[in-house]
């Protein structure tokens, strides 16, 4: 029994197992080949979450976005949407050469950015959100630190640019045609720019700024009111001492031009003299006579005494120039009147002169008040040439005091 026990079993194995295959090849379990991830058709998902743009904010209230890195194997559009004053907008961008620029977007807030993308084969990307701000043009910041004063007879134009721009400032003055322009480098950091010659009164100054990235500031108005100096009278001593007087001629030390400043009816400027026609006096002796009152701070010396030095006629500054509104030129003393006609002739501070105008002084009285109300031109001295004098048989020439008018403020 044994025997035939050991001969069954191998045969019976092997027969469950051939049944048993020929029994289950209608449901066969089937493992499929492995394929590696990176040869998955692209068309069976979405492209990447857009979350590697370059944002740039510039001074200019613009967001731009370098969106050149997009994969446009696989990427057909990228969109962006984001809420400005009170609605949303989204747009579709298939461009990515060139950077996507978003502008109209306020400068006080951060604004949100969702940006996704679209692939070729319809599916979005997740979303990714980029906090942005945008810059304002520096000229809308500039414009704030433009500060106007008003002075005696001037403006006074306080300038300020610490932006990363350069800018201009325009302004004009009540109903000017034509706006002034002004550069503003970067960094101006703090000048003051004087306007003057100004008409006393009140003024109106309009004003915007522009900068170099295209930027515009709102119109800006002020209203100033321009002071007029003091008019100051020039006829004490104290008042004329610094000043330097020159003339062509003297008849002493002691009646030498600068008795003409000293405020002493006592004292007089009288040059050399003759009563008689027949006079041997030199050229210089005679009319014309010169006579230059300078406003210097300090009076020059005259070696001489008597002040006729041509170096006088130019002596060197520092001045204190004087807007001349008023010249009174006093005779010695009654029945005492010689000089006649005179030209009367204002220096600028660079050397120059001008005209005044020609004058007749009067016979009858001893103070002879020159009005010169339309002047507005800053002198550094003034000139007076005597042409005649009243009296055919003279050969000189006196004058008592030289007074001034104007204003040392401007």
């Amino acid at each position: 029994m044994k025997k035939i026990y050991n001969n069954i079993l191998p045969v019976f194995i092997v027969c469950t197992l051939l049944f048993g295959f020929i029994g289950c090849k209608e449901n066969t379990l089937v493992i499929p080949t492995q394929i590696p991830l990176d040869e998955v058709d692209v068309n069976e998902r979405g492209p990447v979450k857009q979350n590697n743009f370059k944002v740039i904010s510039d001074d200019d209230e613009t967001v731009k976005f370098d969106i050149s890195s997009v994969d446009r194997e696989i990427v057909e559009a990228v969109y962006f949407s984001y809420n400005t004053m009170g609605e949303k907008v989204t747009t579709e961008v298939k461009d990515f050469d060139n950077k996507y620029i978003i502008t109209k977007l306020p400068t006080s807030t951060p604004t949100n950015i969702e940006v996704w993308a679209k692939g070729k084969n319809g599916l979005e990307s997740k979303k990714f959100s980029y906090l942005v701000s945008a810059l304002p043009f520096p000229a809308k910041g500039i414009v704030n630190n433009i500060n106007f004063e008003a002075g005696i007879r001037k403006f006074s134009i306080f300038l300020l640019n610490l932006s990363r721009a350069n800018a201009k400032l325009y302004y004009k003055i009540d109903a000017a045609t034509n706006y002034t322009e002004v550069n503003l480098p970067t960094p101006t950091a703090g000048e003051t720019l004087e306007l003057k010659n100004i008409t006393a009164g009140k003024h109106t100054i309009t004003y915007y700024v522009i900068d170099a990235n295209g930027g515009q500031s709102e119109n800006k108005t002020v209203e100033l009111n321009v002071l007029d100096p003091v008019l100051v009278n020039f006829n004490t001593a104290a008042l004329r001492a610094g000043w330097t007087p020159y003339a062509s001629n003297s008849n002493s030390a002691s009646e030498g031009p600068h008795s003409m400043l000293d405020a002493n009816s006592g004292s007089v400027w009288h040059t050399q003299w003759s009563t008689t026609i027949t006079s041997t006096h030199t050229a210089v002796q005679k009319y014309p006579f010169t006579l230059i009152f300078t406003f210097t701070k300090t009076r020059a010396t005259s070696t001489s005494g008597l002040f006729n030095e041509e170096s006088l006629k130019t002596s060197a500054g520092p001045y204190n120039p004087i807007i001349i509104k008023e010249v009174t030129l006093l005779h010695r003393a009654l029945n005492n009147y010689r000089v006649k006609d005179i030209e009367l002739y204002g220096i600028k501070t660079d050397g120059s002169e001008i005209k005044l105008g020609d004058f007749v002084l009067s016979n009858t009285r001893q103070d002879n008040i020159i009005s010169l109300p339309n002047n507005e031109t800053l002198f550094k001295a003034i000139k007076v040439v005597c042409l005649t004098t009243f009296h055919a048989t003279d050969r000189f020439a006196n004058l008592n005091e030289i007074y001034i008018k104007g204003y040392n403020e401007y």
